[in-house]
């Protein structure tokens, strides 16, 4: 993977998204590339990729996700199947393979399919894009505001161990936010919960 590979799959999204979605997507990649400098600097190209490319199919409607899935012969899970505005990681994950596939590997199209409602155990690959997204600078929701606040309270000179310790907070710290957002939608959020609680054993027993 090279900076050009990056820009060309740049150019190939911008033409695919509409602008609003296109300027969320590098938004994200924007915060991954940030995150990745403090965490994880051999995986900036990598993120940069799986950035440009989770929202790939946002843009098919809630409603219509149930269908795209079936038609694409992409299996969700219950609790996804209850919540269609996840349905577009499951989706997306297929299509960044299936037209984008050169840009892709396995721990990319997992990132991808995993960055709405998260799973235990994620690499932190896939966690920096799930808060990545969920703090992207052009985000406008005041959960998302606040977990980008307490994100960019630690100054960018603390030691390696502060920064991934401070990460891993902010990380729970987000999880709780979107778990108490889709109880809010009256829907399941058995995932949201497991993944929230066992990140918080996880901290809790450092």
């Amino acid at each position: 993977m090279t900076v050009d590979d990056v820009r060309t799959l740049r150019e190939a999204v911008s033409r695919r998204l509409p602008p609003r979605r296109f300027r969320h997507v590098l938004g994200v990649e924007q915060r991954a590339v940030w995150l990745a400098r403090r965490l994880c600097p051999s995986e900036i190209l990598r993120l940069s990729v799986a950035a440009l490319l989770h929202d790939v199919t946002k843009d098919v409607a809630d409603e219509d996700q149930p269908e795209l899935c079936r038609r694409l012969g992409v299996a969700v899970t219950e609790e996804e199947a209850r919540l269609p505005a996840v349905l577009h990681a499951a989706s997306g994950a297929f299509v960044a393979r299936r037209d984008f596939g050169a840009y892709c590997d396995a721990e990319i199209l997992s990132a991808i399919r995993h960055h709405t409602i998260g799973d235990v155990a994620m690499p932190l690959f896939t966690r920096v894009l799930m808060l990545a997204d969920f703090t992207e600078p052009t985000r406008r929701w005041e959960r998302c505001k606040e977990t980008e606040r307490e994100l960019l309270a630690l100054p960018a000179d603390a030691p390696p161990e502060a920064q991934r310790a401070h990460f891993e907070r902010v990380f729970l710290s987000m999880l709780r936010r979107k778990a108490a957002y889709v109880d809010t939608l009256e829907t399941p959020a058995e995932t949201t919960a497991r993944v929230c609680a066992w990140y918080a054993a996880r901290i809790a027993a450092r």
